[in-house]
């Protein structure tokens, strides 16, 4: 066959396939959906809604509408906040819905199916106009509902399932956030927790306790409690609260929380217990809950001020460094009149050039190494530092580190001293030396060059992360590197 002719057919399959996917595919697909569409209860456009109606018999009618910035809210019973994710969801099975069977094409008897005076009717409005579906009475297995379409004469079956997504509550449908805010904008925080007060303070982007102590704050830890509160929701609100005789606990509160930003101040008072867990006698209590400047009284699981730790000690950032270990790309070690020396080759991977050459180390091991650096953290502290520091072996310190950092001049420098004195023997070895040393979760170590660990050890950082201080810490540090560096020289 010539080459041109086989040209011409593979041309003409092409068209053939073209058209049969743009044609018959398509059209069919088109088809479809069209059909899909048609078959649903309600053709709503739901970008041009406006406006929701639900009349049921949890609640007075609810009235939802479209306010500034396609944001819901509820306008009756009460006005308040709507919740986005559930009137998105709403809307969604409203739109969505298609009925299981249609049971009559028209002349239904309304009133036999219990639609004369439906359980729940919910409209919809967009464009000046309204569409409603009311339910009526259960089909005879529970299972289904009779429904009908305002200005439709037929009358469906459908889901229990769209039921209970409609059926809606005020509660259901309003704003159940406690206090609205973001955590990033909140510059100053008061916490009272059994009468005991916290303060902290942001500058710059840093926490910093200020009372009962002077001391940096750790900023996941007030960031996860800011984050929590933020989406503290509300179990029940009570929108005609008592006014008298304290009902629930408001002023005797030893628990209270005061959030301040920019154009934004809120006191959150914890109260007591509520009715309804004092009642049920339930492990899992719920108080009472009052915020400055809104008019419910909120009902809230206790479990997230019981479990949130934002005491002083909790907060308090107790690490001695804040390198990130992956921006080291030199580490010098003096450990007992030995050097070690490690840095990082052109490919980003880790060499030893001290004691020993080694043109590739396990960089999990150099990591490890370095989150321990980075991990260390103080039991307390000597501030300001005294001028003879020979009473804490720091004028002639056995151990220091040399952290240099991408795009910083100089290294960070971390002296160790201890006494010798005051050491624990580490645990013994009885048998096989290369048995794992549990103290400590490393592998092997030879029996014969078995050291002494101190139980607590001194330190100096410099550049210093806070104010210059001499950090007391745990001495399990020093048998921890000793295994480490052995296992670096081993070259595992």
């Amino acid at each position: 066959m010539r080459p041109s002719r086989l040209l011409v057919y593979l041309g003409v399959l092409s068209i053939v396939l073209i058209y049969i996917f743009l044609v018959e595919f398509k059209y069919k697909q088109s088809e479809s959906e069209r059909k899909e569409k048609a078959s649903r209860l309600l053709q709503l456009d739901r970008d041009s809604l406006t406006e929701i109606k639900i009349v049921g018999s949890k609640d007075h009618p609810i009235q939802i509408k479209k306010g500034e910035s396609n944001t819901w809210r509820v306008v009756s019973p009460i006005e308040t906040n709507a919740d986005t994710r559930t009137i998105e969801g709403l809307i969604t099975s409203s739109a969505s819905a298609q009925p299981e069977k249609i049971v009559l094409e028209k002349d239904a008897d309304w009133n036999l199916y219990g639609l004369e005076k439906p359980s729940i009717s919910v409209s919809f409005s967009a464009n000046g106009k309204t569409v409603e579906m009311s339910f009526g009475a259960s089909n005879p297995s529970k299972a289904s509902y009779y429904l009908r379409v305002q200005g439709d004469p037929r009358l469906f079956l459908v889901a229990d399932t769209l039921e209970k997504s409609l059926n809606k509550s005020l509660f259901d449908v309003r704003e159940k956030a406690v206090v609205k805010f973001s955590p990033e904008d909140i510059t100053a925080i008061e916490i009272i927790r059994e009468g005991k007060q916290t303060n902290l303070n942001k500058t710059e982007g840093k926490w910093r306790i200020t009372d009962p102590v002077d001391a940096r704050a750790k900023t996941s830890g007030v960031r996860s409690f800011l984050m929590s509160l933020a989406e503290l929701k509300a179990k029940e609100m009570l929108d005609a609260p008592l006014t008298e005789n304290d009902s629930y606990g408001f002023d005797k509160s030893l628990n209270k929380i005061v959030l301040k930003g920019r154009d934004f101040s809120k006191k959150l008072t914890l109260g007591a217990i509520s009715e309804k867990s004092r009642e049920s006698m339930s492990p899992d209590n719920s108080v009472y809950l009052s915020v400055s400047g809104q008019a419910p009284v909120y009902v809230v699981e206790d479990k997230f001020f019981q479990n949130t730790k934002v005491d002083a000690e909790s907060l308090t950032d107790k690490s001695i460094t804040s390198f990130e270990p992956i921006d080291v790309e030199k580490i010098e070690i003096e450990f007992m009149d030995q050097k070690w020396l490690l840095s990082k080759s052109t490919d980003n991977k880790w060499k030893m050039e001290a004691p020993k050459k080694i043109d590739k180390l396990d960089d999990w091991l150099v990591s490890g190494l370095l989150w321990s650096l980075k991990d260390l953290n103080f039991k307390s502290e000597i501030s300001p530092i005294p001028e003879d520091l020979s009473k804490y072996h720091l004028n002639n310190s056995p151990l220091q580190f040399w952290l240099h950092q991408k795009g910083s001049g100089s290294p960070t420098n971390i002296r160790m001293g201890w006494d010798p004195l005051l050491q624990a023997t580490q645990e013994k070895i009885d048998s096989d030396p290369g048995q794992p040393n549990e103290a400590y979760g490393h592998k092997k170590i030879d029996k014969k060059n078995e050291q002494r660990t101190p139980q607590t050890i001194y330190a100096i950082v410099e550049p210093s992360v806070d104010r210059p201080a001499i950090y007391i810490l745990d001495g399990g540090f020093v048998g921890r590197l000793r295994i480490d560096l052995d296992q670096l020289g081993q070259g595992q």
